[in-house]
């Protein structure tokens, strides 16, 4: 009888060690599926988190190269290039109407820019316009200019703009005095007008 209860007893012991056993491996499976949704959920907000701030850091990295790029284009086409340094009333266009206070045999156009710049179309010793360019510079009436080559013009001049008429008068030789009226220069002038010139082509001016 006795030996009947210790079995019974040793039955219910097993059993229990069973259960006991059974339950460790829920909680070990249930910890690892815990485990393992947190490192996931982890891993998500930390991927999404470290792809969010890459995002940011190439966004702005790629931001700031397009800009640089950019402004370093327009700063090219702006500021590095041609910059207004004229401010004066002989900016514009003009037309020779007198020259010596006779009417010229010969056709000038001369065009003053905002850049300092010039182009002269003439008609003078040749049949067809030839086309100098060259820089100017003004100094209160004193108006002198260089040309593309490097040479300077044949004199410097006094200037006067009134009526929208600019008279230049030679500071060499005070009796050349040329009188022009402001106008647009014909399109046909400038397409016909070439640099490639004849030995014996002087500048105008």
């Amino acid at each position: 009888m006795n030996t009947m209860k210790r079995l019974k007893i040793w039955s219910l012991v097993a059993l229990l060690a069973m259960a006991l056993v059974s339950c460790g491996d829920d909680i070990e499976v249930n910890g690892g599926n815990n485990g393992g949704n947190n490192s996931g959920n982890n891993g998500g907000n930390n991927g999404g988190d470290n792809g969010g701030d890459n995002g940011g850091d190439n966004g702005g990295d790629n931001g700031g190269d397009n800009g640089g790029d950019n402004g370093g284009d327009n700063g090219g086409d702006n500021g590095g290039g041609d910059v207004p340094i004229i401010n004066t009333d002989i900016v514009g266009e003009w037309h020779l109407i007198s020259w010596c206070d006779a009417e010229p045999e010969f056709d000038v156009y001369i065009e003053f820019n905002e850049y300092g710049k010039f182009n002269i179309y003439q008609q003078t010793w040749t049949f067809t316009y030839d086309r100098f360019t060259g820089t100017f510079s003004v100094n209160d009436t004193l108006l002198s200019g260089m040309y593309s080559d490097g040479s300077s013009w044949l004199a410097s001049y006094i200037h006067t703009v009134e009526d929208s008429k600019l008279t230049l008068i030679n500071t060499v030789d005070l009796d050349e005095v040329g009188i022009y009226e402001a106008c647009v220069i014909p399109a046909e002038v400038i397409e016909e007008a070439t640099t490639t010139r004849a030995e014996e082509s002087v500048p105008f001016l």
